[in-house]
């Protein structure tokens, strides 16, 4: 079984996109977007849990089997969030 490793330059630009995005997540945070506060926050909140379980974690070269449960992951806790909104 080979495992893949990533490159230094991959990996330096995830890094750097993460920066990016918690400054962005920063900033956020003291501007008054009105409605928007919430869904730019959690937009920023979710590409940079994307990236982090894609690039560091390693899902993005692992089997179909590790992304299915990735992304089932995602969802059981998108409908965990639904059904607190709903009580």
């Amino acid at each position: 079984m080979s495992h893949h490793v990533p490159s230094v330059k991959m990996c330096l630009s995830v890094f750097f996109a993460l920066l990016i995005l918690t400054a962005l997540t920063v900033w956020v945070a003291g501007v008054d977007l009105g409605a928007a506060n919430t869904f730019v926050a959690l937009a920023v909140a979710i590409t940079k849990g994307s990236l982090v379980i894609l690039f560091f974690m390693g899902v993005r070269w692992n089997t179909p089997l590790t992304k299915t449960v990735a992304i089932s992951g995602f969802l059981w806790l998108r409908s965990e969030e639904h059904t607190s909104e709903l009580q």
